[in-house]
């Protein structure tokens, strides 16, 4: 097997390891029940806003309480974005170092739809979660840029590399 099979190989055995550990991930979240979410997404809110703006920590805590709770449907709307982004991302990177990339595509992105699904059903299944058609449209819309910023990415890469070999090929 030569050098560069070796490395595609290790590549997909790369972004395959992350997707697995990134869907279990997706599905430890929504397995959480409604208070531990609440909890979850207030100790990640309180912490970018301290990290944030330091002087957040010298509000009275009834006014910190309110600026949390002000901030959780937002941070949770785009909590769902970023991790289907990222989801998007994987899957999108796993189908291109494969053959038969157009249709693999266009079935990746709507496994991620279905996963978007899947993943609310399965909060119905949990102690004051709920089924939102939203969240669907927003991981959906989160798996899209995740496809479309991977495919540019990819892209851009293979035109610098195929622009650089012919930079080589002609100074000979």
């Amino acid at each position: 097997m030569n050098r560069k099979k070796i490395t595609l190989y290790l590549l997909r055995g790369v972004i395959a390891v992350l997707l697995v550990l990134h869907l279990v991930t997706i599905f430890h979240f929504s397995a959480e029940a409604a208070p531990q979410s609440d909890r979850t997404s207030t100790s990640l809110i309180e912490t970018l806003l301290r990290t944030v703006s330091p002087s957040f920590s010298s509000l009275p805590p009834e006014r910190q309480a309110e600026t949390v709770q002000s901030l959780q449907k937002s941070v949770r709307t785009l909590a769902h974005f970023a991790e289907f982004c990222y989801l998007g991302a994987l899957v999108c990177a796993l189908l291109l170092t494969l053959k038969k990339k157009k249709k693999g595509l266009l079935c990746g992105f709507f496994g991620c739809v279905l996963t978007a699904a899947g993943d609310e059903m399965h909060q119905l299944l949990i102690p004051g979660r709920t089924f939102q058609w939203a969240d669907i449209a927003v991981d959906s819309a989160g798996a899209a840029l995740g496809f479309a910023a991977t495919g540019l990415l990819v892209w851009l890469a293979a035109r610098i590399l195929q622009k650089t070999k012919q930079k080589k090929g002609t100074a000979r």
